[in-house]
Parts: structure tokens; C-alpha cells; sequence
């Protein structure tokens, strides 16, 4: 029998949900929120997840974040659920790679119409898969997996705070990999002012998209922090793409992540208010494995990030301490009511 998973922490909507379901044929299985969902969608692999948004500890983007990583789960159809309406939190659950969005209070037909939808070209795409097709790459292992063995035993580069990797328009020789420390790459305009254009934690890979045209780097790459990262020469990085297709399609899936990431912030910047796009940007940052408080970024960088000024960031993090959803230092930001601060993110949190 089908199995359908509603991670919702509405309980009357899960039941009621439930049951509409369960006269349709299908079995059903409910978690109360996204952490518990995240392990029982791991636990039963279901065929298809539904999913509310907004919810505490861990959101709809986060279940979906998490389960996209892992190999019997990535392929999983998932369908986002959400009383907002507006234009925003739909494309938001797409750019996530939401296979749908249903509004509630949702109609019965509708949500069955969508389900039936979603399981019917999950079966035709599987149908139509060969073991030597995209299906393939299912049963390899998450980027992270390979980038990890890619990198492990690799030449080590220690960089100070400040120390620059490489200067726009040098050459692309090697590919890095955080192992420790923050990275952060830079534009400087025409009056000198640094604009920071990415952000590198610790598992992250960059420097290696114009590597295979002989091309040169489009910014200037300088450690946040001390930092420690593996790097590999040009030649074999191409070379292990071209031996293991497997790599290939998981790093087409990472690329892809971080170009539906960077529309995200490029519809912030449109249409988020500073304190929305703060409160995201803090968000973030908590959401990343053994992050326990933002260390080490000045609020100059962080107002770059985030895409405003020093000072109206600085306005920001102060009414955030005192409804008391942050404590923040010269040095450091701690999130202590993570429920709080999600409040003022309506992309996070619709």
C-alpha cells in the first residue's frame, strides 16, 4: 500500500488530513513536528511527504534541506502545505524544490488530486529509468559524502584572518574545501567599497566553476577567520569528473541548490523589509551543523551579506536583544529564542 508521511504540528489538520487519505486507500503516518518527521521519513522511507512550512525547532525547508541529502530519501515527492497565500512563499517552497504547494484549508479533491499527480510521475520517471540514468545517481552518496573522500588526505592550506586565497582576475588552478574557518568572497567597486558576494562554511566547495574553461575568478576569496582548507589542482578535479559521473550529477545538484539559494536572496532584496532579511541571515547561520552562535564576522561583512547598511543592521540586532530573541557582543550573536526571531522572517517562517 501507498505510504503517505504529514509532518504537521497542527494536530487537528494532521487527523483530519489523515483520514481524507485513508478513504482515498492510502496508509498514512503522522509526525507533530519537523525533527520527528525528518526521522520517521528516514526510518519508513514513505512515498510521498506532506509537509506544513511553518513550524518550531525545524521548518518545512529544513525537513526538506535535510532529507534532499540523504540517498533513500532525495527522491522522495514532497509537497509543501501553508495558510499563506502570497506570491512570495509559493515561489520560495519551488526555488526550495518543493514539488508542490497546497493552501490550506485544502480541499479534499485538490489534495488528492495533487498526491495522485506527484505519485503517478514519480512511477513514470522510475519506469522509465534505466540503472545507467539519472535513477543511478540515487544510490550513489550525497555531494557531501564525496567531497569529503575527494578531499581527505589533500594538500592543507592554513589561512590567517584577512589572508587572501585568490585575487579577482587570477587564474583558476584549484578547487577548495573548507575543513575549518570562514571564507568570504568579495567585489570592490569603483570607489574602493567591498561587497561581500558569498559566504564559504566549513564543508564547503568553491573556487571551481571557472576551472574548466581556463577561465579567472570573478572576486577575491579572504579567511573571516583562521581557516583550513584542502585543495586540488585543476587537472585532477576534472579528471575525477570525468571518471566518476556519479560525482558529476551530485555536484549538478549542489550547483543547482546554490543558484535557487542565490534567487532567494535576489527576491529578499526585492521585497523583504531589513529586518525580515536580518532575521533570515541569522536563521541561516543557526540552521548550520555545530553553529552554535555567528563568531567572528564583523557587522560590516554582515551588513554586506545581508544587503544593507552598517547601521540599519545595527538597528536591527538591537530590537531583536531587546524582545530578547538574540544576546550580541562585538564579536559574537547567540540566538536564544529561535520561535521569536522567526517571526520576523516571513521567508523562513510562511
Amino acid at each position: 500500500m501507498t505510504k503517505i508521511l504529514i509532518i504537521d504540528d497542527d494536530k487537528a489538520f494532521r487527523h483530519i488530513t489523515a483520514e481524507v487519505l485513508r478513504v482515498a486507500g492510502y496508509e498514512v503516518e503522522l509526525a507533530p513536528d519537523g525533527k520527528t518527521g525528518v526521522i520517521m521519513a528516514q526510518s519508513t522511507i514513505p512515498d510521498l511527504i506532506l509537509c506544513d512550512i511553518r513550524m518550531t525547532d525545524l521548518d518545512g525547508y529544513g525537513v526538506l534541506k535535510i532529507l534532499s541529502k540523504e540517498l533513500d530519501t532525495a527522491a522522495i515527492p514532497f509537497i509543501f502545505i501553508s495558510s499563506q497565500k502570497d506570491s512570495s512563499s509559493i515561489r520560495k517552497s519551488l526555488f526550495h524544490g518543493g514539488d508542490d504547494y497546497l493552501i490550506k484549508p485544502i480541499q479534499s479533491s485538490e489534495l488528492i488530486e495533487s498526491v495522485e499527480k506527484r505519485l503517478k510521475r514519480i512511477q513514470l520517471w522510475k519506469a522509465n529509468s534505466s540503472e545507467n540514468s539519472v535513477n543511478k545517481f540515487f544510490k550513489y552518496k550525497p555531494i557531501a559524502s564525496f567531497l569529503s573522500e575527494f578531499f581527505a588526505d589533500r594538500k592543507l592550506k592554513a589561512l590567517k584572518k584577512k589572508d587572501k586565497l585568490y585575487y579577482e582576475n587570477d587564474f583558476a588552478n584549484h578547487a577548495y574545501y573548507v575543513i575549518s574557518g570562514k571564507i568570504k568572497t568579495i567585489k570592490t567597486d569603483s570607489y574602493g567599497k567591498e561587497y561581500v558576494t558569498d559566504l564559504f562554511l566549513p564543508g564547503s566547495l568553491f573556487g571551481f566553476l571557472p576551472i574548466k574553461d581556463n577561465g579567472e575568478h570573478q572576486d577575491t576569496a579572504v579567511a573571516m577567520e583562521p581557516s583550513v582548507l584542502a585543495i586540488v589542482p585543476k587537472h585532477e578535479f576534472v579528471d575525477y569528473l570525468k571518471r566518476e559521473p556519479s560525482f558529476s550529477f551530485a555536484l549538478m545538484q549542489l550547483m543547482s541548490e546554490n543558484i535557487a539559494e542565490k534567487e532567494n536572496r535576489m527576491l529578499q532584496l526585492a521585497y523583504a523589509t531589513v529586518k525580515e532579511r536580518v532575521a533570515e541571515t541569522l536563521l541561516f547561520f543557526h540552521s548550520q551543523p555545530e553553529v552554535n552562535a555567528i563568531e567572528n564576522i564583523s557587522r560590516d561583512d554582515l551588513a554586506s551579506i545581508i544587503g544593507t547598511t552598517k547601521e540599519s543592521l545595527v538597528r536591527a540586532l538591537s530590537e531583536f536583544k531587546k524582545d530578547g530573541s538574540i544576546s550580541a557582543s562585538s564579536k559574537e550573536i547567540a540566538i536564544n529564542d529561535i520561535k521569536t526571531l522567526r517571526r520576523y522572517s516571513s521567508f523562513i517562517s510562511s
